[in-house]
């Protein structure tokens, strides 16, 4: 533990980054939810300009959630229960839903997210959209905007566009009801048109992870860690793991491919490892996991180019560390699940990657709260709260090794040689929202 004399101006620091990003800092009770829905400088320099506005648009708004975490510094303060009688037993479990939840839980989400929180648009928020898509609607509109003259920020908004579109899009074909009006269905896609770039342009844009440098000691997680090597490739320690697909991390719910490392000490004894977990057929089998093996999730986005297929970017927008930090023991202080299982995310941050304000990665800890809609309804959480539901090392079933379940026996796991392998899988998965897309546009919907 480091003394709180030395720990103090490091929590300050994180503090002062989470006020220049706009997000509730370390310690509030709406940790890392967005302070207001003003809009940022992400896309310009000025906080009104047109791109702005329509990130604010498409990334932030008011929801009430369907599930409350218990994990929350609010609900926590209700229950008025101890660190050691709260994470007991299936802790990460529970939570608040449907009678208990009012009108006094609405609040307000998004920002510069990995998800946006915006899965209905009504008509005033659509009508102000189409306003603004106006602006971007055609080629000749977006090559002319001084703010788009570099490919990554009009990759990035083809990106933020075509997340949203698609949602609606997949709404109003799995409920049977809008979840956007016609018209504003059609600008989304005429932006998406509009922002897309040449495949070779497209292919020399680049990962950005350079600038995750190693940093961290592996144990708090409370503070940034960046392991050594992650990304060095087929020489390194990291293993790249191919895998069966989860529904999860499928390209058409998430628009990114997704590629997972493991490290177990030497190169060697990763192979083992991973030989080992592919082989196991029940508990008894399955590999138990040294201290410090360490497992990376590594999300690229994928967007659409200028004849409207999918490609996969080296874009990284999200990376997420884990880690064994502790005994397989359930008690309160033993890591972000709690029973030796840590875990560090970093997003992409706009500003930070198209205006060099600040870095291209912000640090997420593990106490910051959001609304994770991907796992099938708007639920408000902390991130080790949510991460625990599938990564943790107790009460977990022993289908994977200690909470990592890119190594579970179900997935057959076995060593990547190909880098591009998953990027191509995410391409051939995000077919059917071309399709879509095509419609939407009046064009046809298999045509080459």
């Amino acid at each position: 533990m480091r003394p709180r004399s030395l720990l103090a101006p490091l929590f300050l620091a994180l503090a002062s980054l989470a006020r220049a990003q706009s997000v509730h800092p370390v310690g509030h009770a709406a940790e890392g939810l967005p302070i207001d829905a003003a809009p940022r400088p992400m896309y310009a320099r000025e906080p009104e300009h047109p791109l702005n506005r329509l990130h604010a648009l498409l990334f932030t708004a008011h929801v009430l959630p369907t599930e409350i975490g218990a994990s929350l510094p609010d609900e926590r303060e209700r229950e008025k229960l101890a660190d050691a009688e709260f994470f007991t037993g299936r802790w990460y479990f529970r939570h608040r839903k449907d009678t208990d939840i009012t009108d006094k839980d609405l609040a307000l989400f998004g920002g510069d997210v990995r998800i946006s929180p915006v899965f209905l648009i009504d008509r005033d928020r659509g009508a102000a959209l189409r306003e603004l898509l106006a602006l971007v609607d055609t080629r000749e509109e977006v090559e002319a905007m001084e703010a788009l003259r570099s490919p990554l920020p009009r990759a990035l908004l083809q990106w933020d566009v075509l997340s949203v579109w698609w949602r609606l899009e997949r709404a109003c074909k799995e409920t049977g009801r809008p979840a956007a009006e016609p018209e504003t269905l059609v600008a989304l896609a005429q932006a998406v048109r509009a922002l897309a770039l040449p495949r070779h342009v497209l292919e020399r844009l680049d990962a950005g992870t350079e600038s995750l440098v190693p940093t961290g000691d592996g144990v708090d997680r409370a503070l940034p860690y960046v392991p050594t090597g992650l990304l060095d490739g087929p020489r390194g320690a990291w293993r790249e793991i191919a895998r069966d697909e989860k529904e999860l991390f499928h390209a058409t719910n998430q628009l990114r491919a997704a590629r997972v490392f493991v490290r177990a000490g030497t190169p060697q004894e990763t192979d083992k490892l991973v030989e080992r977990s592919a082989v196991a057929v029940d508990e008894a089998t399955t590999p138990k996991l040294a201290l410090g093996t360490e497992a990376a999730l590594v999300l690229s986005l994928v967007v659409l180019d200028d004849a409207l297929e999918p490609f996969a970017t080296n874009v990284v927008d999200e990376v997420r560390v884990r880690r064994i930090t502790g005994a397989a023991e359930l008690h309160p202080d033993n890591g972000s699940s709690r029973d030796g299982l840590s875990h560090w995310i970093y997003l992409l941050s706009r500003a930070g990657a198209v205006l060099g304000d600040g870095p291209r990665f912000r640090f997420v800890p593990d106490t910051a709260q959001g609304l994770f809609l991907e796992y099938g309804s708007p639920k408000r959480t902390t991130y080790f709260a949510q991460c625990a539901l599938c990564h943790r090392r107790t009460n977990s079933g022993g289908q994977d090794p200690d909470g990592i379940r890119s190594l579970g026996r179900y997935g057959k796991p076995s060593v990547e040689r190909d880098a591009s392998t998953r990027l191509r899988i995410a391409e051939r998965q995000f077919a059917p929202a071309v399709e879509t897309l095509r419609e939407r546009l009046g064009l046809d919907p298999k045509r080459q």
